[in-house]
Parts: C-alpha cells; structure tokens; sequence
C-alpha cells in the first residue's frame, strides 16, 4: 500500500512542476512512514514540509495543492493534513484486513520481496586468522553478516557469503612456530616459550596430533632453533601509572621472528607439516563452530591462492602510472585519490605486503562480476577504507561498489564483571562458550540489536533470564503464547485450525484497539523488511519483533483467552467468566520461573484491590435554560470516552521524552499545555479509548514498562 501511496504523491508531484507549483528539476527526497497513533492515519508523508522551500509556499498551504492533485488511490478513505504540513492518510477498513489473507496466502513467503532482483552481491564477514578458536568478538561480525545477506536474499538479491582465510601472513607462522615449539617440549625437549606466541592448550593438541602421526622424525636441538635470536622482552614485576606493563629489555616481535626463521631454516618442507596441521585444525574448529551458531558461507577464499593475482594487480598499478620506488620499496600513490599517505605494497627484500594481498583479492572480487561488494570489517579497521577504495579506482573501478560495513567491539560482563580476552595469551572467551551458556537464539539477537557500529554490552545475566526485560524471551514467548492458543486452547473451545489451509474467519469481529494495533503491525514487516536490508540495519527487524510481542502480550494481559466478539457484546460478566476458567499461559514453562498473569488483568489498587481506577472528569457547565414555551430537542447522549492520563512535567521536553516512550509501545499520546496556580504543567496522555476495557489494556502495556497511569472517564 505504501509504495501505491508513493505513486500517488508522485503523480501529484508532476501535475504540479506542470503548473509551475514546483520547480521542473526539484527532487522527491520526501518520505512516507506508517503513523504510531491510528488517530493520525495509517501513513503520513512530510512530503509538503520538504518540498515548501522550492514551491515558496508554506508547508500547509503546499499540503492543499498536493491534496488537490492527488490521483484517486484504492483503499484510501481519505488523506488530510495535519501539524505544520504533514499529509495523513487512512486506509479503509477491507484494506486493514487484507494483511491476514496476504498471510495466510504467502505463508513463510510473507515479508519477501523482489525489490533487489537485479543485484548480485558478495558479502565478505568474520575472516577472523585461522590462529585460534572464535571468540564473542567475532561472533558479532558472524551473525550481523549472516543477518544482512539473509535480509537481502529476502529482498530478492543473488546473495554470495564468503569467508576470506587469512592463511599465508605472519600470524600463521607465529601459529606454525608456536606449534613447533611446543612439538619440542612434548617430546621431551626443554624451552622457554615466547611471551608473543600462542599459548593456549589447543596448541599442545595440534603438536600432540603431529607426534601421533609422525613421532619425533622433526625434532632438532633446542640450542639450534634459538640461536642468534633476540632477546624476548622482559617485564617489570611492576605496572605503570596508567597499568600497563613497563619493558625493561628485549623485544617480543624480533624474538618470534628470529624463532620463525630458525625453524624454517632447520626442518625444511617439514615445516609445512606444523604449519597446515595449525591451518586445518583452527579451521574445522571455525567451520564447525559457525556451522552450529547457523552461520554458512558459499565459499571460503584462501589468500595463499592469490599470488598470481597480485602480481597482475601490481602490475595493472604500474600500467596506470600509480607505482613508484622510494628507499628500495615499491609504493602505491594513494594520496592521489584522498588517502592521508602512500602506501608500500612490496618491501625491499622482495616480499608483498598484507595491502598487496587486499589490493589482489578486491580485484579478484570485482572481476567476479558482482554489482556490489560488502565488507564487513571490525571497527579497529576504519583507518583501512580509504586505501582499498583508492586501490580500487586506480584499478580502474568504480569504488563505489565496495560498501564497509564497520563492527563495534563488544564486552562480556558476567556478575557485573567485565571479562578480558587475549587469544595469544590463551585467557578468552570463545563464541562456542558463549552458545553453550545463553543459546544460539539468544546470542544472535543480542549480537544484532543494535547498529553494527555501536558498541555492545553482552549482558549474560540478562541474556539467560525469563523476563520482559530479556527481548529475546519476550519475543519467543508470545510464539509459545500464540501455538498454545492454537494448538491447546481452541481444540478445549471446539475450534479446530488446520495449519495447512487457510482460516474461515470474520474479520469485522477485530474491533478493539489493541487488535487493530497488530493489524497495522503485521502489515508493516514487509517494510521493515526491505528497510532494514537496504540500509544493513538487522537491529530494526529485532525492534519491530518486540513491538510486535509487546502488542500481542498487551491484548493477553486483558483477555487471556476469549472468543472475540463485537465491542457491544462484551461485558464485565463475560470478562469474568472467561478469565476464571482454568487457563494459565504459563504452564509452558515451570511456574517459579515464570512471574504469571493474575487472574483479573485489571490493575490493583491499595485502597480497592478488585478495581480498576476511574476517574470522572469534571461534569460540563450547565447550558443556559430554554426560552419559556419553547421545548427544547432532547440533547443527544455522549458516549463515554477514556483516557490514560500518565503524568504532569513542568518543562516541555521532559513530557515530550515520556511521549515518545508510550508511542514506542505503540500506543496514541498526546502533550497537554495547562495552567494552575499561575503555574504552567505539560501534562502526558494517552487516548482516547471508546470502552474502559480498551483503556485497561493499554494501562497494562505501560505497566510494562514502568510507565504508571491512572484511567480517566470523560
């Protein structure tokens, strides 16, 4: 419906750049949003507060115009403005429903689109060095990778995943070396292990897994592979003032590379042997590792693969004019294109560097014919976009293909703790422990709750608990909710639902608020579907999930269970009798772990523990009596209305915070500007509601969330 919406506006847009309204060249950049308060419409477009300049008008008076010229649009009732020139429209009712035959139809298809057809992407994430098991950091770039290429197959595009294995760079040989030594002191020699080695016990298992096949057929003196190797650095017993540790001699890196050379030198090809056992067994332990936490790739890319292409790359660079040698090194001219300095690509001594190996396989990427190229980087690699994208429009591409996509660092708190992690030093937290405590499901939906670039807090405390506040029970939750309903109740009611066929059902009976609330929800998700892939924001399919629960679990808390019926036919007396049968929701679960819905939804009170509070709202001033022998019509009758009135703040914004809070449990809330006692108050409410029982939900959806408000009659 919205993008029929959107075609309206634009043919309204044309019809008025023809009559000089608007200017010829002026651009729609305006936009169209569904509305959180059903009183303002279903959608509302900011199109004429956007376009007011370029008309000279203002933003009401260009509303008018665009109003006038707008082509009949199907399932409209009607379109208004409203505020300072929004344009609000409302669909008809028929409209509102047809999101249930849309679901019921299209199934699990529901939500899928083919607006990104055309595309053919590569989506390159985690890539973490095969040097050791995944921790949680990395777990985060795994499943936001894996959540993007999913959101944008759903929108119709030819999506690749790929894993790039850094397998030919120094960290594997510090692996491979590390291995070595620890072949060493297995079969009995005596070593003092490098401090910038890999410590951790997986390593005794790969040498272990060589003795096993091999026995001692590498083992050489200890004096050789130490010989003429630098000192490794010596700390301080001390820290500094700032706590970091003070060195005293040596050099940690010179030291390892010394041993790295050593054992290369004295066991020959057999080094490969340490240095594919590392490889393989990291990488099973990656495959399987991703595989459990539901993260698959089409291809895993080996950099070892790419010495050919960056020969061609280098190559193609120096064709171009864009290579040139300084101090025996050969440099990229970066600069050139907006990068803060040039860059060496191959060193003096003949051997590429690790922006050669990037500036290859970009190469190799954009001449696999992708439209787009996504990399999904850690946020320590900002610093690196800017060379890669000169490196590619010095290829003689357009770098505008290659979107990053930058991950922020998360921190493990567990007892209020915050737990550190080093994968040399051995002391880290691997994603796989991470499953193990809190689940796969847990897990990828606090990796992708927020924008990949905000930092996060893995709470796991939260993470494990049954609670609201834990979004990923509160979700999982309302489907247990909805398959009990389905599943257990109904058949106890004598409705029986056959999944596999569409449900007989009466749509005009879905008259309260809370109802029409989901409708409109539901209807959304294809929206926020293609949003959210397009903008590579998965967080926003997680908020519309718990909008979504929070909604369904509202319209619980007032009828746990019940036919649904008109408004006109639903009483009190009803009310009691079906919240009194023998239904409890949370027999799913063990009761002392579950905080269960009382009996009566409606509220309690200290004063009247059985009744909800109404407020009566000042009675009108009496009219002026009718003139004498005249009789006066009967006035019509009113029917009552209620409101939530939440709170009154002395200052605007504060009220306006606490609004958007209850829009966001979308719920309808307005500002009320009042004055008493000379003093001016902004008083929140929310409403109105046209049945006290409607008033009452949305009570409870507030308590929720700690919002307090009291139920007023007018």
């Amino acid at each position: 419906m919205n993008t029929a919406i959107q075609a309206a506006l634009e043919h309204a847009v044309q019809n008025l750049q023809a009559e000089g309204v608007l200017p010829a060249d002026w651009n729609n950049s305006s936009n169209l949003t569904r509305t959180k308060d059903r009183s303002h419409g279903d959608f509302a477009s900011n199109i004429a507060m956007i376009a007011s300049k370029a008309a000279g008008m203002k933003p009401r008076d260009l509303a008018e115009k665009i109003l006038a010229a707008l082509p009949e649009v199907a399932d409209i009732s009607k379109a208004e403005i409203a505020g300072p020139g929004f344009i609000n429209f409302f669909l008809n009712a028929d409209q509102r429903f047809a999101v249930l035959d849309q679901i019921q139809a299209q199934g699990k298809q529901f939500g899928r689109t083919q607006a990104n057809a055309a595309k053919k992407i590569q989506v390159e994430f985690v890539s973490a060095n095969p040097t050791s098991s995944l921790h949680v950091g990395h777990g985060r770039g795994a499943a936001y990778g894996m959540t993007v290429a999913t959101l944008l197959e759903a929108t119709g595009a030819t999506v690749d995943r790929e894993y790039y294995v850094n397998d030919a760079g120094r960290q594997m040989d510090i692996l491979a070396t590390s291995t070595y030594l620890r072949y060493l002191e297995l079969t009995g020699q005596e070593l003092v292990f490098p401090k910038n080695a890999y410590q951790g016990d997986y390593v005794k298992e790969i040498a272990q897994s060589i003795i096993d096949a091999d026995g001692d057929a590498y083992v050489r003196p200890v004096a050789d592979v130490y010989k003429d190797v630098p000192e490794d650095v010596q700390y301080a017993e001390e820290l500094d003032a700032e706590g970091n540790k003070v060195v005293l001699s040596g050099d940690k890196e010179k030291h390892i590379d010394g041993l790295i050379h050593n054992s290369q030198s004295l066991i020959g090809e057999a080094y490969r042997v340490f240095h594919q056992a590392a490889l393989n067994a990291i990488l099973d332990d990656i495959k399987d590792d991703l595989g459990e936490f539901g993260v698959t790739f089409n291809q895993w890319f080996s950099e070892a693969s790419l010495t050919d292409k960056i020969d061609e790359a280098l190559e193609t660079l120096e064709q171009r004019g864009f290579l040139y040698e300084k101090d025996g090194n050969i440099w990229f001219k970066s600069t050139e294109f907006g990068d803060e300095k040039d860059r060496v690509v191959k060193r003096r001594n003949g051997q590429t560097t690790y922006f050669a190996s990037d500036i290859a396989y970009h190469l190799n990427k954009l001449q696999r014919g992708y439209t787009d190229i996504i990399d999904i980087w850690g946020s320590d690699h900002h610093g690196y976009i800017s060379r890669v994208k000169a490196a590619i429009d010095a290829l003689g591409y357009d770098s505008k293909k290659l979107t990053v996509l930058l991950v922020q660092f998360v921190s493990l708190w567990r007892g209020g703790e915050m737990v550190q992690m080093s994968s040399r030093s051995g002391q880290f937290v691997t994603l796989r422990d991470l499953r193990k405590e809190v689940g796969n499901d847990a897990a990828r939906f606090y990796y992708v709750m927020r924008k990949s670039e905000q930092h996060i807090d893995f709470d796991l405390d939260l993470a494990v608990s049954q609670s609201k506040d834990n979004a990923v029970y509160y979700i999982q939750y309302a489907h247990a909710r909805v398959n009990r309903m389905v599943d257990v109740k109904a058949p106890e009611k004598g409705i029986s639902f056959d999944r596999s066929k569409a449900a007989d059902y009466d749509a005009t009976l879905l008259t309260l608020d809370a109802e029409t609330e989901i409708l409109a929800k539901l209807a959304a998700y294809p929206e926020i579907v293609l949003r959210a892939a397009n903008s590579y924001e998965p967080h926003q399919v997680g908020n519309y999930l718990k909008e979504l629960a929070a909604l369904f679990h509202a319209l619980l808390l007032w009828k746990p269970w019940a036919p649904v019926k008109p408004k006109g036919q639903i009483t009190s007396e009803h009310y009691q009798e079906e919240t009194n049968k023998d239904y409890r929701f949370y027999d799913l679960l063990p009761q002392q772990q579950v905080t269960p819905i009382p009996d009566q939804a409606i509220p309690e009170t200290k004063d009247n523990p059985s009744t909800v509070v109404i407020v009566e709202a000042p009675a009108a001033e009496e009219s002026t009596p009718a003139e004498p022998g005249l009789t006066e019509a009967a006035p019509t009758p009113q029917a009552p209305s209620f409101i939530l009135q939440v709170r009154s703040y002395p200052d605007p914004d504060s009220a306006d915070a606490r609004r958007a809070e209850i829009i966001l449990n979308g719920l309808s809330a307005d500002v009320v500007k009042t004055v008493e006692g000379g003093q001016t108050w902004y008083r929140v409410i929310s409403g109105p509601y046209d049945s006290q029982e409607a008033a009452v939900i949305a009570q409870q959806t507030l308590q929720h969330s700690g919002i307090d408000s009291i139920v007023v009659k007018r």
